[in-house]
């Protein structure tokens, strides 16, 4: 039977008296019976798979502080020895759809980063439900790296279907109805600590990126908004010819 009192820690089980459901703890952690891994928070055992209550409303999730800044940490480093070939990771998330899926309001992720603000967040703080980070040491050389790497799949026998699209980045369809004293963006690029960067964009190929191969344009349709330094300019926007 679980109870909500923390056994002490230790990192050997000695005796029964260190026993739940009749498996030993070792630090904060035990496997019960069906197998789940349990851990101990301030709101007594939790199944590890699923920390805190949803986080819906103050306290209800493990509380982070100045001394515990992340719930969970996994690391890892390539031993010594230079990695072959192949695909690295700390961490894989895969979910298999093997039925097809109808015409619903249904969303399928991987994997999702989620943030909810329900006070004013101020200053130079930076809130982001992801956050991909590449960090390189001095003195060395590096080739094709990326805070975040993107990739879509669609084999010659798919289809992609009408009114729909495939995108290495997508920007949901969102909420802006609110009062945008600051500016409202698909992409910001901040000021950076040091250097700059050579280009907004690179395209590799000469044709694929969704380069027409011609210089014959209809007329200008509409434009296109961007802003830098604070000023707004304006990039045409011409009708397919």
């Amino acid at each position: 039977m679980q109870t909500s009192t923390k056994p002490r820690v230790f990192t050997q089980a000695v005796s029964s008296a260190d026993m739940i459901d009749g498996a030993f703890v070792v630090g904060d952690r035990y496997i019960n019976a069906l197998g789940d891994i349990q851990v101990y928070t301030p709101a007594g055992w939790k199944d590890e798979s699923t920390i805190g209550s949803l986080a819906n409303v103050s306290g209800s999730g493990v509380p982070l502080s100045s001394s515990m800044t992340k719930v969970s940490a996994i690391y890892a480093d390539d031993g010594g020895v230079a990695l072959g070939a192949g695909n690295y990771r700390v961490a894989e998330d895969r979910l298999l759809v093997a039925t097809a899926i109808g015409a619903t309001n249904t969303s399928v992720y991987g994997r999702e980063g989620h943030v909810k603000a329900v006070a004013d967040i101020a200053g130079t703080a930076t809130v982001a439900g992801l956050w991909g980070y590449f960090e390189g040491g001095a003195g060395y050389t590096f080739s094709n790296v990326a805070g975040v790497n993107a990739r879509v799949d669609v084999p010659a026998t798919s289809t992609i279907a009408g009114g729909s699209n495939a995108a290495a980045f997508r920007a949901m369809n969102s909420d802006l109805g609110g009062t945008h004293t600051g500016k409202a963006a698909v992409i910001a690029v901040d000021t950076l600590t040091a250097g700059n960067y050579d280009f907004f964009a690179i395209f590799q190929s000469a044709t694929q990126g969704g380069f027409q191969g011609s210089t014959t344009m209809g007329s200008q349709v509409d434009s296109l908004l961007i802003q830098r330094n604070g000023v707004t300019f304006k990039i045409p926007v011409y009708a397919n010819s």
